[in-house]
């Protein structure tokens, strides 16, 4: 289980951040472009390829609990088209987020995380290198874990490349690089937890999309929220079957923002957490600040009392 490793830092704009991002989906274009082009190839050892497409809306911490119950009765069998069923399944998710000192990865709205699944099913690790295609859709790496603590000359420290099996670390430096990016600089800067109730919704017994309520809990300062997801998710090579099911999603997300007044979150999950973590709400700042002044206020009481009481001793 990973470490806690906590930062704060900010969100800011660069000049030329737009070119950088820019530049670098260019790039991941031409490598997908040209992997099609040789075919037969076989993809590069140790990840898997997915791409998600995706809404995500910000839902009020005290909303959530009966917001999803109004999903779970909307979308379950009853109320399902003929073909359709669905099922819920619950687990605790802990990201440790990596990014450089120059916040490279959240510049460019990558994320690079180690994901922690637990469940009832167990616990499963993945490390995902995330990269944003168009709008709301993302490819997503997912590389295998690292079992077994490496030796001799493969034996790394680094609390990133030691996730990966030795023979997957020149895979993830080579997706890094077309970002002019070095796996090397790159350490932990934020960990969040989060509780993940997802709502499968099955065609013919197989996954169509998910609606997820996702609340998120981050420390220093401590900060509480909830998210309302709808996605699907592919392998690249059905294409064709992701177009019924981005329709299915934007459906679904319309209907539901309708439903519920939602705002969508536009930011990638990184930089929405990033932010958030850093704004403290107004009441959490004046508590703050009544503490300081009370704790203040009571030193300075103590001190003249024992100054008042020293000179009553002397006469």
């Amino acid at each position: 289980m990973p470490q806690s490793y906590k930062t704060n830092r900010r969100v800011s704009g660069v000049p030329g951040r737009w070119f950088r991002v820019a530049a670098c989906l260019l790039l991941f274009t031409l490598s997908a472009y040209n992997s099609q082009a040789a075919k037969p190839k076989k993809a590069l050892p140790g990840y898997q390829v997915f791409t998600s497409y995706e809404y995500r809306f910000r839902l009020p911490q005290p909303e959530a609990a009966a917001a999803w119950e109004k999903i779970r009765l909307r979308y379950s069998a009853p109320n399902l088209p003929s073909g359709f069923t669905s099922d819920v399944k619950e687990q605790n998710i802990i990201d440790l987020y990596f990014d450089d000192e120059k916040q490279a990865l959240l510049e460019q709205e990558l994320m690079l995380r180690h994901r922690l699944f637990i469940s009832g099913e167990g616990r499963k690790e993945r490390l995902q290198f995330l990269v944003p295609e168009a709008e709301r859709t993302t490819q997503t790496f997912i590389f295998r874990q690292n079992r077994k603590p490496d030796k001799g000359a493969n034996f790394t420290d680094h609390p990133l490349l030691k996730l990966l099996r030795a023979k997957d670390r020149p895979a993830l430096d080579s997706l890094l690089r077309k970002c002019d990016i070095s796996a090397q600089n790159l350490q932990p800067v934020l960990e969040v937890t989060h509780r993940e109730k997802r709502l499968y919704l099955r065609r013919q017994g197989n996954e169509w999309v998910s609606i997820a309520l996702a609340q998120y809990s981050t420390e220093a300062p401590e900060h509480h929220f909830a998210e309302l997801q709808i996605r699907v998710n592919q392998q690249p090579a059905n294409k064709a079957q992701m177009q019924g099911q981005k329709f299915t999603v934007d459906t679904l997300a319309a209907s539901l923002q309708k439903l519920f007044n939602l705002q969508p979150e536009t930011s990638t999950e990184y930089a929405a957490l990033t932010k958030n973590r850093e704004q403290e709400s107004p009441s959490f700042t004046r508590t703050k600040a009544l503490a300081g002044t009370t704790l203040l206020v009571g030193m300075a009481a103590y001190f003249i009392f024992r100054k008042l009481r020293k000179k009553k001793e002397k006469h």
